[in-house]
């Protein structure tokens, strides 16, 4: 039996070639998928979320100008606040098939998420998860077809505080055995328990017991960071120990400058170690955050003006780390993946830059992140010639004989204790001074030493 994935949306179950008596099974599932701990878009390159919450459901007739301005940040990510009717207006299936078409218009990734299960257990308005696996059902017709564009985000923060945990872990695994089995082969991205900070780690310790009821193996995690994460050890040591522990991928889908009563977030090393680690972000949320002076804090635009910035929204657009440094385009739009300007520059010196004198291309080992025997790598290129170049080529030089996982945005060739990356199709031509990353994860024995870089 030989398994066949076709791009796009093209899904077929099975096709019998009668005259070999022969049947031959097609996978069904198109769009986003996992790869250990790194999403993939549809081209099957990696796609890091550099987004902004929108609050749609409470401003719908705001969304249309929202989408053009958060665009124009350069965002490639947009989070749809949704409600299901539990507890706010209901969004008909035509309204987020129209909000899906406008992110899809300006090149932007739909998550869409029901925000009615907010606190689950602990505050006694909240839908369920079960409640919110219905509207998804409900209004499945217009998302099939949308894999490569929409993330279906379950359920808001589902699960209050001083919840049993097998409610998280136990609900969570229904409601994705039940979309599976409705044929719904999104990437679905799951929200952590204690009001989606996972301050009593129910997250972190299960959700690879979570993830294992994906017949897909399309799930990724979401933790919203807002007081419980005041410093960088605190940010760190959750990130960090989340992927050892799971080994799946993990999206900062929540985050501002302050939490509850106006406590400080230290969104600097959210960022940071985000950009640093190749994980996702949204920040929240675009505006409209009212009911005391601290929830207008959290906006990012006063009164939806994106001539007026706040404090927080500039420090996430503009800032270190941001969305206009470090946003890249998912390569399933036309001017995707091809480097350009738009990648970060965050890594330091943990490889060269030099090339011989008359390469074309300098290369830099931006990031380097390890856990137990693995390894990652972010690798920028860029164009230090006087004209474009329509190829490029650069070499690693590691100290021991490497062990390849995975990589991506490149083609690697190992030989010894060099690997030679040459471009990917669709990011050779680099103009003058422009830029291009590429990925590489493999295996170490313990003691991992960053290679070097070199161009040619």
């Amino acid at each position: 039996m030989q398994n066949f994935r076709f791009p796009g949306n093209f899904c077929v179950k099975a096709l019998w070639q009668t005259a070999a008596i022969m049947m031959i099974s097609l996978s069904c599932q198109a769009g986003f998928s996992v790869s250990g701990t790194q999403l993939l878009d549809g081209n099957g390159n990696p796609f890091v979320m550099r987004g902004i919450n929108h609050s749609h459901t409470w401003f719908t007739s705001r969304t249309t100008q929202a989408i053009e301005d958060i665009a124009s940040v350069k965002a490639n990510t947009v989070r749809v606040v949704l409600s299901n009717g539990y507890r706010w207006n209901r969004n008909s299936a035509s309204d987020v098939a129209d909000i899906i078409q406008q992110l899809k218009a300006h090149k932007m990734i739909a998550v869409l998420e029901v925000h009615d299960t907010t606190g689950y257990g602990e505050e006694s308005a909240a839908a369920s998860l079960d409640s919110a696996v219905d509207y998804w059902l409900d209004i499945a017709s217009v998302l099939e077809g949308e894999e490569d564009y929409v993330i279906i985000n379950i359920g808001n923060e589902p699960i209050g505080n001083n919840v049993s945990s097998s409610v998280w872990i136990n609900d969570h695994m229904d409601a994705i055995r039940r979309l599976r089995d409705a044929g719904l082969t999104h990437t679905l991205l799951v929200d952590a328990p204690s009001w989606g900070q996972d301050w009593e780690r129910v997250m972190l310790n299960n959700a690879a017991t979570v993830a294992s009821a994906d017949v897909l193996q399309n799930t990724v995690f979401s933790v919203h960071m807002y007081q419980i994460y005041p410093d960088h050890s605190t940010v760190y040591n959750y990130i960090t120990q989340f992927l050892e522990n799971n080994q799946v991928p993990l999206v900062i889908g929540e985050f501002a400058s302050v939490g509850y009563q106006g406590a400080s977030v230290d969104v600097d090393s959210i960022m940071a170690l985000s950009e640093e680690m190749g994980l996702g972000y949204i920040g929240w949320s675009w505006s409209g955050n009212s009911g005391s002076a601290e929830s207008a804090l959290l906006d990012i635009t006063i009164d939806f003006n994106l001539n007026n910035l706040s404090e927080w929204g500039d420090r996430l657009i503009n800032g270190e780390n941001g969305i206009r440094a470090t946003a890249q385009p998912a390569t399933v739009f036309a001017d995707g993946g091809d480097g350009g300007d738009n990648g970060g520059d965050n890594g330091g010196d943990n490889g060269g830059d030099n090339g011989n004198a008359d390469s074309l291309v300098s290369c830099e080992v931006t990031a380097a992140y390890t856990w137990g025997t693995g390894y990652q790598l972010e690798v920028k290129v860029t164009n230090i010639s006087t004209a474009p170049v329509e190829h490029w080529q650069v070499s690693l030089e590691y100290e021991e004989a490497p062990e390849l996982v995975n990589f991506w945005n490149a083609d690697l060739t190992a030989d010894g204790l060099k690997v030679l990356a040459n471009n990917a199709s669709w990011n050779g031509s680099l103009g003058v001074g422009s830029s291009t990353y590429f990925g590489v994860q493999g295996n170490h024995d313990g003691s991992f030493i960053s290679p070097s870089c070199s161009g040619n």
